[in-house]
């Protein structure tokens, strides 16, 4: 990006950021556009994420936190929490996990080797997803200290950038995904982990109050809030979770949208991701979606920009999800009031790719 207060960039060198990795599948094989060249606010670009795409969501903010003044959570984990052995931690060989509960590193089968993992003694792990299901046992100093650690030698960007950043967190009181143990769970500790760095603790907004599953809270698209339904992790309970969210992240300065605004399916467009792969694939879909208002198409208009994560079921080559998040999870009437460009990474590609 270019130094100054606004910068006409190509939205495009911001995927070389956003193709890091996640999983899902292919969407389709076509003729795809690449991304548009659009005037962007430098200072305006924020993430958000649910599931696993929340964890990355928080992992990307921390890493580029010079870039990202922003960040929305829903239900996510603290950053380098999955690769952390804490004190009550049990720990395995690869060999000794069923594949269910296979740790960091161990996904080609037996006798492979344990990805790195802090405080395990060598080619051990600790289980899947230990920081969502054993929440008690997360020591946040410790993340804390790893973060800074890197920051020290360059490894992500300084942590001062989080001083004045925003974060909004959301667990579901339903939600059995992200576990509460002993009152702890692990988005809690993901608001704990920012408070450490922000100026004011009113910078860190985490809602839990709302009787949703594990899923996007929207206010009347989805099933009905805290039952489980057809799109998967969109629920109806009358809350705008995403308009709340960006409310949050840009100091409540953005207008309310119409509540006539809506988005059909051929305003997200289709993008080419292979650009963006590098010398190996990195997990992702030939295909990524994005959102521009038409406001944005226009040179002078400077844009925000909204990069939005998905989770594990919740990508558009799931027959049961498609467009459905990208067009109705609440971001899209805010992103017309704002000025707010939407970035829809996809994952996929694992049965092309071997």
């Amino acid at each position: 990006l270019e130094m100054g207060q606004m910068a006409r960039v190509r939205v495009s060198r911001l995927m070389v950021l956003v193709a890091l990795a996640m999983w899902g599948q292919e969407v389709s094989s076509r003729n795809l556009a690449t991304l548009p060249s659009l005037s962007v606010d430098r200072k305006g670009v924020s993430v958000s994420g649910i599931s696993s795409g929340a964890d990355f969501a928080v992992q990307f903010h921390v890493a580029y936190s010079a870039t990202v003044m922003g960040s929305a959570i829903f239900a996510g984990e603290p950053y380098h929490c999955a690769v952390t052995r804490f004190t009550g931690d049990k720990i395995y060989t690869c060999d000794q996990q069923s594949f269910q509960t296979l740790g960091p590193g161990c996904v080609s089968g037996p006798g492979a080797v344990p990805a790195n993992c802090s405080g395990c003694p060598p080619n051990t792990t600790v289980s899947y997803d230990h920081c969502k299901n054993f929440p008690q046992h997360v020591e946040i100093p410790r993340l804390v200290a790893a973060a800074e650690e890197f920051a020290a030698v360059g490894a992500i960007d300084g942590l001062e950038n989080l001083r004045d950043a925003s974060m909004w967190l959301y667990r579901g009181t339903k939600d059995s995904c992200y576990k509460r143990v002993d009152g702890v769970d692990s988005v809690n500790l993901t608001a704990n982990f920012y408070r450490s760095f922000v100026s004011s603790e009113s910078q860190v907004k985490f809602v839990d109050n709302i009787p949703s599953l594990h899923a996007m809270p929207t206010l009347t698209f989805g099933s009905p809030c805290g039952e489980a339904g057809v799109p998967p992790a969109m629920e109806a309970c009358g809350y705008d979770g995403a308009g709340e969210a960006l409310q949050h992240i840009y100091r409540h300065s953005l207008s309310p949208p119409s509540p006539q605004a809506s988005v059909t399916e051929d305003a997200v467009e289709p993008f080419d991701q292979r650009p963006y792969f590098g010398s190996q694939w990195p997990g992702l879909s030939d295909t990524g979606y994005i959102f521009v208002p038409s406001q944005c198409r226009v040179g002078e208009v400077f844009c925000k920009l909204h990069i939005v994560f998905h989770g594990c079921t919740i990508y558009a080559g799931n027959p049961e999800m498609g467009l459905n998040y990208t067009l109705h999870a609440g971001y899209n009437p805010w992103a017309i009031a704002n000025s707010i460009v939407l970035l829809f990474p996809q994952s996929g590609g694992y049965p092309e790719h071997k």
